[in-house]
């Protein structure tokens, strides 16, 4: 796997729903500090009227909307 530079490799990594460890080498676990302090921000309480609406369910023979 390539990458243009560390911090695009690590942008890559984050995209999978998983959680990974950094061990080697320097430059990569470098550049996941600089991604870890650009995205560890606060984020406000989840507010009940900006949720989307609930989907509809699917019921046995109609198609989905």
């Amino acid at each position: 796997m390539g990458a243009w530079s560390w911090s695009a490799l690590i942008g890559f990594l984050v995209t999978f729903s998983c959680r990974f460890t950094v061990e080697s080498p320097p430059e990569l676990a470098e550049a996941a500090r600089r991604v870890m302090g650009r995205i560890d921000v606060d984020i406000p309480p989840t507010d009940e009227r900006a949720r989307p609406p609930a989907r509809r369910p699917v019921r046995p023979g109609k198609p989905a909307l």
